[in-house]
């Protein structure tokens, strides 16, 4: 007897009290296509994204729109994760996020296991990792109007993602001041890896918004079991690159490569040793780090 089929445990509830199930990642705004199109003349065409991540955190992501997304009364002024009972407004239309207990995705429908959801089938790869952090947040929101601010990140945020998926990468995982991005597909990625890293340069010089771009490669564990449509990745590598991310902004390094990056970078990039050896928080030893110099 298969097993029955529970309602989705999360989704997003309109005005006029219609359930929209959260199955995966969901594109919002007036752009056709979109996973939920919202119409009128103040909605961006892409306006907003909630992404899933973490097998059951949802975040709110503002793409830079003229006149923006608000969360419970407040302007959204960069990636913020949903909870129970948030409400958000684009361009006048008003929604409920509802979330209720834990689930996975099969097929397309959730069903409800419980809070600790059983992952199978891990599988390590080998894996780019690219952590793209903005510098001083909190200073950056004391000098810019909250409306500048907002369409100043949330359009960082959508030339940087576009930059990652044009290069065959994705966003895992955004982190509030930023995104980290992932490439884990068969076949060498490096040159895909610097191109991205050149795009980022390019960016950092030519916006308003500031911000660190860190690069590591090495083993990282994905669960097979998809959670909302979402594969799970994991492993030490994964708090390498963030203790790494750490360690730049204190050494004030803007484009950092780890150690391990840097055979696979050095015929491509110009890199420099930064001097001395470091310790990173709940890492073992002494870590060598490089800075990619551009022309």
């Amino acid at each position: 007897m298969s097993e029955p089929i529970e309602p989705a445990n999360t989704w997003i509830e309109t005005e006029d009290g219609r359930r929209l199930p959260l199955e995966r990642s969901c594109r919002l705004g007036r752009k056709p296509g979109s996973d939920i199109t919202i119409s009128g003349p103040k909605a961006s065409r892409e306006h907003a994204f909630i992404q899933v991540q973490d097998e059951s955190e949802f975040w709110l992501i503002d793409l830079g729109s003229l006149n923006g997304t608000f969360l419970n009364n407040q302007r959204l002024l960069r990636p913020t994760r949903l909870h129970n009972g948030d409400r958000f407004v684009i361009a006048g239309n008003a929604f409920l996020f509802r979330q209720v207990g834990g689930g996975t995705t099969t097929g397309g429908m959730t069903t409800v296991r419980g809070a600790n959801a059983t992952v199978l089938d891990l599988v390590e790869r080998k894996a780019w990792l690219v952590i793209v952090d903005i510098e001083n947040f909190v200073e950056l929101s004391r000098t810019l109007p909250h409306d500048k601010l907002a369409v100043s990140v949330g359009t960082w945020i959508q030339n940087g993602r576009r930059l990652v998926e044009k290069a065959g990468g994705r966003i895992s995982k955004f982190l509030g001041d930023g995104f980290l991005a992932c490439w884990d597909t068969a076949g060498d990625k490096t040159l895909a890896v610097t191109d991205v890293l050149s795009g980022f340069h390019e960016l950092r010089e030519s916006g308003s918004v500031k911000f660190r771009t860190i690069v590591h490669h090495g083993a990282v564990t994905f669960g097979g079991a998809m959670q909302l449509g979402e594969e799970n990745m994991f492993g030490p590598e994964l708090n390498y690159i963030f203790r790494l991310e750490k360690l730049a902004a204190r050494l004030g390094v803007t484009q950092c490569a780890s150690h391990a990056a840097e055979p696979h970078l050095c015929s491509k990039l110009r890199l420099e040793a930064v001097p001395g050896e470091h310790p990173m928080k709940g890492i073992p030893g002494l870590h060598r780090c490089f800075r990619i110099v551009w022309p």
